[in-house]
Formats: C-alpha cells, sequence, structure tokens
C-alpha cells in the first residue's frame, strides 16, 4: 500500500508549486492510472513515489514505511519499485536477456535464469531472447522494458507514460497486454497516462490532475460517468451542457443526468439519440451531420442555447429535418 499525505513539490527558481496538497493512497495489488493533461504533475508525482525527487513537503510511506518526507528521501534502489520509462531505456550493447537479467544479478546463476524465462515468458517475447534492442520493434521493446522491471519482484511498478512512443496500432494491440500481466503479477502498480482510453483498459482507479491538485479521484467508470468538476468531463471526450433552465434541461429534470454546478447538468452524445417527432423528450432540427469513424455526429438546435451533439446511425439523416430527441436514462455512480 502507499499512502501519500499533504505532498506538495516546488521545482528549483519556480514560482508556482507543480504538486500542491496532494493526498492518496494507493491499493497494494491494484492499478492506479495517473493522468491528466501536460504539465498536470503526473510524471512529477510518479518521480516522487519512485523517489527520484525529494519533496518540498508532506509525506510517503510504502508498506507503512516513510519513504519521502520534506528534505529527506530513502534512496530508489531502497525502495523495491520497479521504474518503466517513457523511452523504455534499455541497454543497446545487451541482448533481451541481458537486459531482463540486469536488476537480477545478486541471485544465484540458476535462479537468474529461472526469473528471466519467466518474465520474457509473461510478456511473450521467448523468441527474442537473443536480440538486441535495434532489432526489435517498438512494442516488443516495450515489453522487453517491463520485463525487466518485472524482474526483481518488486513491490510496486511504475510506469511513465510507456505506450507514448508507439503508433496507434501497437497501443491498441499492448495495453490489454499490460493491464493482464500487471494484474498477474499482484504488485501495486501506478500508470502515467494522457490518454483516456489507456485508462479504462488498465486502471481499478483512477487519477485525474488538473494543475498540481488533484481533481477528482474513483473507478474510471466513474469519472466518465459522474464528473464532479467540467474538466473532468471534458477529459473523457465531448459533453452536452445543458442549462437546468432551458427548455432541454426542463425536459431533462426528472432524468438524473450529473450536474457539474447547480446550473448545468451534462449528457454525453453516445446517450443521446434522434427518434420520430413526438417520440422523444422534446423537438429539434438537424443542424450538420458528420462522419465520426464508427459513428456520424448529428448537431441539433431547439428551445436552448447552442447546439446538442448525438451520436447517430441513420446516415440519410440530413440538414433541416425535424427530429425527436432521446436521452437515455443514467444512473450516476456515486
Amino acid at each position: 500500500m502507499i499512502e501519500i499525505d499533504g505532498l506538495a513539490f516546488r521545482y528549483p527558481g519556480a514560482h508556482e508549486s507543480a504538486l500542491e496538497h496532494i493526498g492518496l493512497t494507493v491499493p497494494e495489488g491494484s492499478v492506479t492510472v495517473v493522468a491528466g493533461e501536460s504539465g498536470s504533475g503526473k510524471t512529477t508525482l510518479l518521480r516522487l513515489i519512485a523517489g527520484f525527487q525529494v519533496p518540498s513537503a508532506g509525506t510517503i510511506r510504502i508498506a507503512g514505511v516513510p519513504m519521502s518526507e520534506a528534505g529527506r528521501v530513502v534512496v530508489p534502489e531502497e525502495r523495491h519499485v520497479g521504474v518503466v520509462f517513457q523511452d523504455f531505456a534499455l541497454f543497446p550493447h545487451l541482448t533481451v536477456e541481458r537486459n531482463v537479467e540486469f536488476g537480477i544479478t545478486r541471485l544465484s546463476r540458476e535462479a537468474r535464469r529461472r526469473r528471466v524465462a519467466e518474465c520474457i515468458d509473461l510478456l511473450g517475447i521467448t523468441g527474442l531472447a537473443a536480440r538486441y534492442p535495434h532489432e526489435l520493434s517498438g512494442g516488443q521493446a516495450q515489453r522487453v522494458a517491463i520485463a525487466r522491471a518485472l524482474a526483481p519482484s518488486p513491490r510496486i511498478i511504475v510506469m511513465d507514460e510507456p505506450f507514448n512512443n508507439l503508433n496507434v496500432a501497437l497501443r491498441h494491440e499492448l495495453v490489454p497486454v499490460v493491464a493482464r500481466v500487471l494484474r498477474a503479477t499482484g504488485i501495486t502498480s501506478i500508470v502515467v497516462t494522457h490518454d483516456p482510453h489507456e485508462a479504462y483498459e488498465l486502471a481499478d482507479e483512477m487519477i485525474l490532475l488538473k494543475d498540481g491538485r488533484i481533481e477528482q479521484i474513483g473507478a474510471p467508470r466513474e469519472l466518465y460517468e459522474s464528473p464532479q468538476t467540467r474538466y473532468v468531463a471534458h477529459f473523457f471526450g465531448p459533453v452536452n451542457e445543458i442549462a437546468v433552465d432551458s427548455g432541454l434541461g426542463r425536459a431533462l429534470a426528472h432524468e438524473r443526468l450529473p450536474m457539474i454546478d447547480n446550473t448545468t447538468m451534462i449528457v454525453r452524445p453516445e446517450r443521446v439519440s434522434v427518434t420520430e417527432i413526438g417520440a422523444g423528450i422534446t423537438e429539434a432540427v438537424v443542424r450538420d451531420v458528420r462522419f465520426a469513424g464508427d459513428h456520424l455526429i448529428a448537431e441539433l438546435s431547439g428551445d436552448w442555447d447552442g447546439l446538442l451533439r448525438a451520436h447517430i446511425t441513420h446516415a440519410e439523416l440530413a440538414p433541416g429535418a425535424r427530429v425527436g430527441v432521446a436521452v437515455d436514462r443514467l444512473v450516476p455512480t456515486h
């Protein structure tokens, strides 16, 4: 378990803190994703947990033992924390097998051989053991980096934007593999990402940062369906903001939609659909229809300010058409 209390950090010469008033608990054996936009403090938090930086204030405890306090840290190598860097950081002169073996040289030769074989097999790279880093694809190199971090059987593994240097296809391939591996090992894991889709697949719990402070903590679905702030709502993609006192807001008054303040409710476009006139909660005019890959987006206007976005499947729906509007009921998760 990782316990963080009152954590703050300011870079030398900076006018503002990179992190401020961070308090959280990471349960043992869980996969926690730290997300947020660039500059939100994600990597700084990870580096403080790993022991690469000294906090300005607050404490970090691992398994009940203080690891970081203002002006004092336990060095990274004594924390039993495995680290996977954004750029993989493989040793170019060592084979895959030797890279994975690097952190366990104190074990006997036979114990090293067994552990390396276990980690390589777990990551599905058995056939690559004799290759060098320059002979690997980006996805293969990332698997080797993870295997190397797992080899010493750390208490904690931290991963800094582990998929950032991979193309979209490789990300889709590797994210579920990493999620499976982390859960199979039972190691407490913290993964930094700016991509909400990676968070969906990886996280038991998600910590969303904004300007060095925690904006919301919870399961990814909770943050997606029941955001507490406008920032959280928009981090996960487009949302419709609906004024409570608008015609549409009054029509939706009994639908128990999430609220981000006392005057605004939100609904995501995939929960809005078009119907025949009279079959929905209100009527609208189609202003535009746009292609968005696996769906179309219709922009609708009515007795409310702005445009209401809806996911539709009616390719023949044309601008100017009058339609009914339906909204799926959603019971908030908190």
